[in-house]
């Protein structure tokens, strides 16, 4: 499980949870800013979930996400300028644990769970620490003791953060043509995310601001979440909150 994955990205409740029953795999994603006003430096509060009740014989595991995109509200304005940003290299923050690596770049924490699986055994718990990177984020997911932390780096372009998420496939499975899949080719188990939660500041440096809300409002701006499967479907969620002028 070393490569265990916990991963999309950028906690605390929403005050508007949407959810999709997609196949057998009820998805929830939320998301909003730290203020409702427009044109304000702000943070963002991101939370999703995914379960399947009817996969008994899986402990319940949900679809697994290859790809988890977020596009931002029409109007906002995403500088990676706004903040310090982490130029330390995986390695290099996996020996430090974590933080230590680039304390000033830190912009956000949350946490995730991840499933796997194996009948009646617990959800895997970890620790998310976020920092800023030139056009996008580094997350350092940390499940110690149960296993070893790992980093992902979503990536913005222009106001969508888009995430490939890596399978985690479980021994003898390994990872072929983006799926877990035994030597002879039949479909192997995986570690499968099923929460995933952030919670970043808002930051500015100079003239520069991390992220700014809209100019506008017309009672919500919304937040849309692309989630493709490893079976090769795909959804979207919306989700809209509140703004005021």
């Amino acid at each position: 499980m070393r490569k265990l994955f916990i991963g999309v990205l950028v906690g605390a409740l929403a005050l508007a949870v949407a959810a999709i029953a997609f196949g057998a795999t009820n998805q929830t994603y939320s998301q909003k800013y730290s203020s409702t006003k427009t044109n304000k430096s702000v943070g963002t509060t991101f939370s999703t979930a995914s379960t399947d009740d009817s996969n008994t014989a899986n402990n319940k595991q949900p679809k697994s996400v290859r790809n988890f995109d977020i596009t931002f509200p029409a109007g906002s304005k995403i500088d990676s300028k706004g903040a310090p940003q982490c130029t330390k290299t995986d390695d290099e923050i996996l020996a430090a644990g974590g933080k230590p690596a680039c304390p000033k770049a830190v912009i956000g924490a949350g946490s995730a769970t991840v499933r796997l699986p194996f009948p009646n055994t617990p959800d895997i718990n970890a620790k998310v620490t976020a920092f800023n990177r030139n056009k996008g984020l580094i997350l350092y997911v940390d499940p110690s003791p149960t296993a070893q932390p790992l980093i992902i780096r979503p990536t913005f372009k222009g106001l969508t953060l888009k995430t490939p998420v890596a399978p985690n496939c479980l021994p003898p499975a390994t990872v072929q043509s983006n799926q877990c899949k035994k030597q002879d080719g039949t479909p192997g188990q995986e570690a499968v995310l099923t929460s995933f939660k952030l919670k970043t500041v808002a930051k500015k440096k100079g003239k520069h601001i991390l992220i700014k809300s809209p100019k506008t409002c017309k009672g919500t701006w919304k937040f849309s979440a692309k989630l493709t499967y490893a079976d090769g479907t795909s959804t979207k969620i919306d989700s809209l909150a509140p703004c005021k002028k």
